[in-house]
């Protein structure tokens, strides 16, 4: 279901995208006719943190920017879930499997869910921060949904222990020897 709220600054849709359960909370500041851009954020910020000002510029330049929720933040859904960073982490370092909730994968699912839900065949993509890594799977697995893409304040790749080659030694060493300094 979808509301359609009006404030002092603007106006917007806005509403749940639902599938397999997860509920995405969005909002559509139109107008409808215009071309979408789909604004993907980083982890834990919401919807109302882009900046009006970026919203007005947006479509004072003739496009349709939607914003929303990624799953455990805003009003989307929440996961039972609650992940240790550091044993994660050090699952990550010593390439044991790590068994989340749901991965960036699915997040990017999440926004081709949103362009399904609002009848959107193509949207210009933008990605800040974690926000940045989930539009480019998006990019990736559906490129016949991209008009453009634009990273902002992101990484082009996952950082690990063994991206850099510096560290090369960490391959070298046995897991006893980095239990040890642990």
């Amino acid at each position: 279901m979808s509301e359609i709220c009006k404030t002092k600054l603007m106006n917007f849709i806005e509403g749940y995208a639902e599938n397999n359960r997860v509920k995405i909370f969005y909002r559509d500041y139109g107008p409808a006719d215009a071309t979408p851009i789909l604004l993907v954020h980083g982890l834990g910020a919401q919807l109302v943190h882009w900046p009006e000002h970026l919203i007005d510029f947006l479509i004072e330049n003739g496009l349709r920017p939607i914003t929303f929720d990624n799953r455990d933040a805003g009003l989307s859904s929440r996961f039972t879930n609650k992940p240790s960073i550091v044993l994660g982490y050090l699952r990550y370092f010593f390439r044991l499997p790590i068994k989340p909730e749901y991965s960036l994968n699915d997040m990017a699912r999440d926004g081709i869910n949103l362009l399904n839900h609002l009848n959107i065949d193509k949207a210009h993509i933008l990605g800040t921060s974690m926000g940045g890594m989930i539009s480019q799977i998006l990019c990736a697995k559906y490129p016949d949904r991209v008009k453009t893409y634009t990273l902002i304040a992101s990484t082009a790749s996952v950082p690990g222990p063994l991206n850099d080659h510096s560290q090369s030694f960490a391959v070298t060493r046995p897991i006893y020897y980095w239990i040890q300094l642990v």
